[in-house]
């Protein structure tokens, strides 16, 4: 099974305020909603900013709690190094799941491969779907992903 994640900010202080938490406990919220999802065996593909920063814990850490075999599509706050927990890491990513074409990128894009057949693209930056309406047109077929790990499915039904 394939999962899509974005901005989960592990280790930031801000995001953790934003959820009213302590790094720790965001840290600990983070994994916990991930594993109920994702399993050992499951492909999960992280759209940027994974973590920022090294404390309180380090990737190696994160590494060893969050299931599923990891794969990043760099963000802003990546750190280009060290990031050998990961299948791959790049700046840009296509794939094929559920006989759909997925765009993956961190920036939500005006036009990107394939749209005019029906290509999905899926990025974060924003945060959440909310932002979408205020600084965004409405494009079909183009979705934000958040925090929590959700199958294609999910993303496009919204739930």
């Amino acid at each position: 099974m394939n999962y899509y994640i974005a901005d989960t900010h592990l280790n930031h202080s801000l995001m953790a305020e934003d959820f009213n938490l302590s790094v720790v406990d965001y840290n600990d919220y983070i994994i916990e909603k991930w594993n109920e999802r994702v399993c050992k065996n499951d492909s999960i593909y992280i759209i940027g900013d994974f973590m920022l920063g090294k404390k309180p814990y380090t990737i190696e850490y994160f590494n060893k709690k969050l299931n599923g075999c990891k794969h990043l599509i760099n963000g802003n706050h990546e750190i280009r190094n060290g990031f050998k927990m990961f299948n791959f890491c790049k700046d840009y990513y296509e794939l094929k799941d559920d006989g759909k074409h997925v765009v993956l990128f961190h920036y939500p894009i005006e036009i990107w491969n394939r749209k005019q057949y029906g290509s999905i693209h899926l990025h974060g930056h924003l945060h959440n779907d909310n932002h979408k309406n205020i600084l965004l047109n409405d494009i079909p077929n183009r979705y934000c992903v958040f925090n929590i790990p959700k199958t294609l499915n999910e993303i496009i039904n919204n739930k």
